[in-house]
C-alpha cells in the first residue's frame, strides 16, 4: 500500500513539473515573439510620452487594441492613493505620512516598535531611536538597515516589527515605494479614508468622502472643527494630480501571454517622466 502511494505521488509531482516546464517554455517563447516584433520597445518608449490627463483617462478605462493575431491591453493605476514608505522622513509630508502609517499599524495591531524600526531602516545614521533597531540589532542576519529608501514595499517585511507574514499581507495593498507621498483622494480606497478617520477624526473623513464623490472639491472645514495642526497635516498631504503611476501591459493571444509592469514617475516641476520596469 505504501509503495502504491509513493508511486502515485511520484507521478503527480512529475506531471506537475512537466506542466510547469511547459508553461515556462511557452511563456519564454511568447516573450521572444513579442520582443522580435519590437513591440515591447515601442510601448516602453511610448509610456513616458503619456500626459497626466491621458494617464488619468486610462486609469478609469483600460485600453485594448489588436496587434496582428493577439491583443494588447494597457492598464494604469495612480500610485498616490497609497502611503509611500520612502516618505516617512520627508521634510514636507513626513509628518502626516507617519501619522497615517501609525494609524494603519495600530489598526492591524502591529507591535509598538514597528514604526520606529521602519524609520531607522530609512534614515541615514546608525543610531537607533527609542524602540527602534539599527545595524547592531540585525547582527547574525543576512540583512541590515539600508540607511536609504526602500527599493520595494516587500523589503519592509525584513524590518523588525513587520515579520508577521499574514499581518504584512494585510497592510501591503495600502503601501507603495514610489511617488511624492501625497494622496490623490478621488481614486483612494475606503481603507485609505479609514486611516484618515483614525488619524484625524470622522469630520475629516466625511469631507474626504465628498472630495472622492465630487472630484474638484477642495478640503475646507469650518474653523475649530478639527485641530489646526491636523488641518495643516491633511492639507499638506493631499494632491490634485498624481505624479506616479503603475502601468501594466498585457499581450494576449491563442498561445501567447506576456505581462509587463512599469512605474511611471513624472517630476511635478519639469514634467519629465521616468519609466522603470518593476515586474
Amino acid at each position: 500500500m505504501a509503495l502504491v502511494i509513493t508511486l502515485a505521488l511520484v507521478i503527480i509531482v512529475s506531471d506537475f513539473n512537466l506542466r510547469a516546464r511547459t508553461a515556462f517554455d511557452r511563456s519564454r517563447r511568447a516573450v521572444r515573439l513579442v520582443e522580435s516584433r519590437g513591440l515591447l520597445k515601442k510601448i516602453e518608449s511610448g509610456l513616458p510620452a503619456l500626459k497626466p490627463a491621458e494617464l488619468m483617462a486610462l486609469s478609469r478605462e483600460p485600453r485594448e487594441f489588436p496587434v496582428d493575431d493577439f491583443t494588447v491591453r494597457l492598464e494604469v493605476e495612480p500610485l498616490e492613493t497609497r502611503l509611500n514608505v520612502n516618505r516617512l522622513n520627508d521634510l514636507i509630508v513626513g509628518g502626516p505620512v507617519q501619522e497615517l502609517f501609525g494609524a494603519l499599524l495600530k489598526r492591524e495591531q502591529f507591535e509598538h516598535r514597528a514604526l520606529p524600526c521602519a524609520l531607522d531602516w530609512v534614515d541615514a545614521d546608525d543610531e537607533p531611536r527609542a524602540s527602534g533597531a539599527e545595524r547592531l540589532d540585525y547582527l547574525g542576519e543576512d540583512i541590515s538597515p539600508r540607511n536609504g529608501p526602500f527599493e520595494t514595499v516587500d523589503e519592509l517585511s525584513f524590518v523588525r516589527g513587520f515579520r508577521d507574514v499574514s499581518a504584512f499581507d494585510r497592510i501591503r495593498p495600502l503601501l507603495t515605494s514610489y511617488g511624492s507621498g501625497k494622496i490623490y483622494v478621488p481614486a483612494a480606497s475606503d481603507e485609505m479614508l479609514d486611516l484618515f478617520e483614525d488619524a484625524y477624526g470622522l469630520v475629516a473623513r466625511n469631507k474626504l468622502e465628498d472630495m472622492r464623490r465630487y472630484p474638484g472639491v477642495t478640503f475646507q472645514l469650518p474653523t475649530g472643527s478639527i485641530p489646526a495642526a491636523a488641518l495643516q497635516s491633511i492639507q499638506s498631504i493631499l494632491t490634485d494630480l498624481p505624479t506616479a503611476w503603475r502601468a501594466i501591459v498585457i499581450f494576449n493571444g491563442a498561445h501567447l501571454y506576456v505581462r509587463r509592469e512599469y512605474v511611471i514617475e513624472r517630476e511635478a516641476e519639469s514634467g519629465a517622466a521616468m519609466v522603470r520596469r518593476v515586474a
